[in-house]
Order: structure tokens, then sequence, then C-alpha cells
């Protein structure tokens, strides 16, 4: 498989540039990935990206033979993989900071960045974009823009096949097989996260805003470095110039300050932290163990 490194324009090679991983499971790009105008994948431009100074990775992930049987299996292994990759052709030396590394998407490369940080510590930052934490509730909820449409009745429910029949594939209604929604969702892993989580969201999107409620409402709950910010008029991908210019901003804030914790020393990768409590501090990461950041095992210990 063909996965696509994506460098800022004039960034010396003697400065590294902080490493940007759009991630979507189930995508496979045998050519460069199309940047269509007017389609979500603006939230997260690569042009935009790199022209803020950022390298970007667009990993390949296809699904298994057969279809996908559960969705956050190694997925952070896979990932950081295809990051080590990156990292060890010759042409990318001394252009990629593995010690700078943050992991995004949308939808459900947004289920892919929560899933990925409840799998390992090497990422500086994460951010989701109108993403899944939650498969249940993804799989109960009517969209509120089809609620509104009676001739749309039949199609009210349409999340139900989403969830069984396409991307998360899980096979089976929530009665059936709860273990596996639960192993899968990441809302349930939220007390493996250490890495901070920016969630972005459009309240009037199909896929609920409730979903990257739930998941700051755990890491708030936790006391955890989590940044929630909703947009009131947008559904699955922002239209207003207004709110695009606010999600860059909002986007790169976060990036850059938790890349300059990360490059001053301040975060530190662990591969095997202990379950955080709802009822005490925050504790800080431990030691980073060999090889990570640059692009280390997921945890051992880690669900999936």
């Amino acid at each position: 498989m063909v996965s696509w490194v994506f460098l800022p324009t004039g960034s010396p090679a003697r400065q590294p540039a902080p490493l940007v991983v759009r991630a979507y499971p189930g995508a496979a790009y045998p050519a460069p990935p199309q940047e269509t105008p007017g389609r979500p994948e603006f939230y997260q431009n690569i042009r935009v990206l790199t022209g803020h100074g950022y390298a970007v990775l667009v990993p390949s992930l296809p699904n298994p033979p057969g279809g996908m049987k559960e969705p956050a299996q190694g997925l952070a292994e896979r990932i950081l993989a295809i990051v080590q990759a990156a990292i060890d052709v010759p042409e990318l030396a001394d252009k990629l900071d593995p010690t700078r590394m943050a992991i995004m998407g949308h939808s459900f490369g947004g289920y892919s960045a929560m899933i990925t940080a409840a799998q390992t510590d090497c990422f500086a930052a994460a951010v989701s974009l109108n993403g899944v934490s939650d498969l249940v509730g993804y799989w109960s909820t009517i969209p509120q823009h089809l609620q509104l449409d009676s001739e749309l009745a039949y199609w009210s429910n349409w999340h139900t096949g989403v969830v069984e029949r396409t991307q998360p594939e899980m096979g089976a209604p929530p009665w059936r097989d709860p273990a596996r929604y639960i192993r899968n969702s990441p809302l349930f892993l939220a007390d493996r996260i250490q890495t901070p989580l920016l969630l972005i969201h459009g309240a009037q999107d199909g896929l609920s805003a409730a979903q990257s409620e739930a998941m700051y409402s755990a890491l708030f709950r936790q006391g955890k470095d989590a940044l929630l910010v909703v947009y009131w008029g947008a559904m699955h991908a922002p239209s207003s110039p207004g709110d695009i210019r606010d999600v860059y901003d909002q986007t790169f804030r976060f990036l850059d300050a938790h890349f300059a914790r990360a490059s001053t020393g301040g975060v530190a990768p662990s591969a095997s932290p202990g379950r955080a409590s709802a009822n005490s501090a925050p504790r800080p990461p431990s030691t980073a163990p060999r090889g990570c950041p640059r692009a280390a095992p997921p945890r051992s210990d880690a669900p999936g």
C-alpha cells in the first residue's frame, strides 16, 4: 500500500517539521489524495496544514480481506508502523520531527484519532473533527434533519445500517454483541487517553454533537487536557467562511501549543501508564520508553 507525505514549502532540512497524521480507517491512496472543494476534507486541507508549517502524512489504512471486524484492533500499531516507515525514507531524513507528532481526522477519521490516543501516547496532541466516540449512541441516534421531513421517515433511523454494515461493520445490533460495541468505542477507553484532545463538532450534524460532548465530559471528569468547540449552525462539515477560519485558528493554536510543549520536554510519552481515576489529579506521564516517539509500538496493555 502507498501512503503520502507532504512537506511544508521551504522547510530547512536542519529544522524538521512537526508531523500531522491525517488518518481515515478503510481509506487507501494509490494516487495522491484529492482535496475536492466543498468536501469535509477542507476541515483538514493538506495545503492549509503544510502552509502553516506542518508536514502531513496521509496513511493508507484499507480494510482487511473480508471486511472490518474490529475497527479499533491494532489501529495505533498500524498507523505508527506507517509513521516509522516515513521517518526511515532516506529522502525524508531530518525533514520530519518524531518528537512533535499529532493525529487528526474527520468523522470516522475523528474516531481513529480518539482510538489511537487510547492505544498509544506517542502523539503530542490529537484532533477529532465531527468524530464518533460511542458506537451505541451512533447506532441509536436519529439525525435531526431527517426528523423534520416526513418523506424521509424510512431513512430516519439510517445510522443503524451505517454502524452494522458500513464503516464500523459491527454486524449486529448492540444487544446481540454489547461487548464488541464497548471495546471498539473510544468513550469506553477514555481512562486510557493521556493525549491532549481537541474536539470540534457541528451542532446540526446528523452524526450528533453528543459524540464529541460525551468524550469531552469523560476527559473533563478525569481532569485531563481537552477542548470542545461546537459550531451551532454547522452540519457534518463547516460551510460558513467564518466557521472555517475559526476551525483552523482553533486547530493551529491547539497543535502549536502542544508541539511547543513537546519540543521543550513538557510531554513525555508513556508506553504503559496506569488507568486514570476521576477522583484524583491527573498524573504526569511516565518516562518515555525506548523507541518512542520514533513511532514506538502501542501500549501492550491497551484494549484492541
